[in-house]
């Protein structure tokens, strides 16, 4: 049967309305608190005029708020178009536009940003911006006074499985984003499928340190509040910020990227904190090196779960059992899901070869929005094709091999080889980049740029390095150029960016 989560909310709110729902420093809201401010917020996008099936994007770093936002949206019965905060400029422009948003909440800290855009934005009215700081801002409505005057009531939208749940953009720093759209029946099947692979109950309490727009976080927030546990809300990551929150909220889950345990584990303090109180680790986003996974299962006395997957909604997940005899593994497909390897034209691989890892799964996305095309491309026959590239054991074990795509993820982060190159096409001394992922002890993988620079040009590298680092998110930044006389090719054309992560990875 299927329950909204919003539904679920106000059933929480009733039933328990004492219970812990959501804690974030020294704020703690119960599950009647949470579910009236979400009402009063909901409630307000009614009064502006947003309709079910209008987009609103949030723009907001992890706080209350943005977890308010969130389902006040979906209160209001619209679509929710979370922002990734660290996306500005122009690319923002272009994401607000191409996700038809006509309205936007967002954090304090983004108001001079977004300020700079407003004239060049085609689908919010002046009248559409809130601004979730606690002082007024001009040019938005103020939180405070929502929070204050607005209707505490449910507003009596009602979520369909149908209807369209959110759009998360996969990218944010080139001219064509891909919207990927998921609906309430997906977001029912993913918070069911996370909430029975990861045992997440009533009683559990998840500490969340990566950003609330990540689909990544969705994974347990998502259960969390659909089956009456607690979230604890990092605003900001640091180690021992988290072994601390671990201590002292009794934390029982956590979601870290491979980055997060290393600088966790390496922190000198660690043995001091109590971490008993943990019973499931869960890593995603990019592979654990075989050494930081020897490291977690020998320092922390509870169960790990790794999980490889993909926003757009296939994956795998390897359990706590077969964690030490499946090491290099990232396990078999999750709950109601299928897992192929195939070659170009779709046909299996044979056992051990290398092959496309493609799959299906309740939790897929319905497609990219306003990209049919591409969506064509991406699903086959109902198969999602990842991009990514693996084998399976004698038992089905799925290893991943590399990317189909020269996708580098750094600390978590997917970072696309092709929008750091449009950045640096537009330096007046280069001729020809290439970009590629360079391994990195703490961050996993880091962009590194080769270039070929124009004749008669006598920039160096750290200038080069220097310039380029500007114009990027700071996510994005490349950690080295190397410049040479001629990128290396193969005979159609295309640039080897083995060979030259093979000469300069190191």
């Amino acid at each position: 049967m299927f329950l909204s989560h919003v539904k679920m909310m106000e059933c929480l709110a009733r039933d328990y309305p004492d219970k812990e729902a959501l804690i974030c420093e020294d704020r703690r809201l119960t599950y009647r608190v949470l579910n009236e401010r979400v009402n009063r917020l909901g409630n307000t996008l009614i009064e502006m005029g947003v309709k079910p099936g209008d987009k609103v994007a949030v723009l907001n770093s992890n706080c209350v708020e943005m977890v308010e936002s969130m389902y006040a949206v979906l209160k209001a019965g619209a679509i929710l178009v979370p922002l990734n905060y660290m996306v500005t400029g122009e690319s923002l422009r272009v994401i607000l536009d191409d996700s038809d948003s006509e309205t936007l909440i967002l954090g304090p800290a983004f108001t001079t940003e977004i300020d700079g855009l407003k004239a060049g934005l085609n689908n919010i009215p002046a009248d559409r911006y809130i601004c979730t700081g606690p002082d007024e801002v001009p040019g938005y409505m103020p939180y405070g006074r929502i929070m204050a005057e607005a209707s505490p009531e449910n507003p009596g939208v009602t979520n369909e499985p149908g209807d369209i749940f959110n759009i998360i953009y996969s990218s944010g720093t080139t001219g064509l984003p891909k919207g990927i759209v998921h609906t309430h029946d997906c977001r029912f099947g993913f918070t069911i499928t996370g909430s029975i692979e990861f045992c997440i109950t009533s009683e559990t309490v998840i500490c969340n340190s990566t950003p609330l727009y990540h689909n990544g976080s969705f994974l347990f927030v998502l259960p969390t509040l659909y089956t009456g546990g607690t979230v604890v809300l990092m605003k900001k990551f640091d180690p021992r910020g988290f072994l601390e929150l671990v201590e002292k909220e009794k934390v029982t889950h956590a979601y870290l990227v491979p980055t997060q345990y290393i600088v966790i584990l390496a922190h000198p303090e660690f043995k001091s904190f109590d971490t008993s109180s943990l019973e499931i680790l869960l890593s995603m986003a990019a592979p654990l090196s075989v050494k930081t996974k020897e490291e977690i299962l020998a320092n922390f006395n509870c169960k790990l779960y790794e999980l490889y997957g993909v926003t757009e909604g296939a994956g795998t997940v390897l359990k706590p059992g077969d964690q030490r005899r499946k090491i290099g593994s990232v396990g078999k497909p999750l709950m109601g899901g299928s897992i192929r390897l195939v070659d170009d034209d779709m046909n299996d691989v044979p056992r051990g070869e290398v092959g496309e890892i493609v799959g299906t799964a309740t939790i897929m996305m319905e497609g990219y929005y306003k990209k049919p095309d591409v969506t064509a491309q991406t699903i086959v026959d109902g198969w999602l094709r990842t991009g990514d590239l693996g084998k399976f054991d004698e038992e089905d074990f799925l290893f991943l091999v590399g990317r189909k795509k020269d996708m580098i993820i750094s600390g978590g982060v997917n970072i696309y080889p092709e929008d750091i190159e449009q950045v640096m096409f537009r330096h007046p001394g280069i001729l020809e980049v290439a970009v590629f992922a360079a391994p990195d002890p703490k961050w996993g993988e880091t962009p590194m740029a080769a270039v070929v620079l124009k004749e008669g040009q006598a920039v160096n590298d750290e200038e080069i390095m220097t310039w380029t680092n500007k114009q990027l998110a700071k996510y994005q930044r490349i950690s080295g150029v190397a410049i040479m006389p001629d990128l290396p090719r193969n005979p159609a054309g295309k640039v080897l960016k083995r060979e030259l992560r093979d000469q300069y990875g190191n």
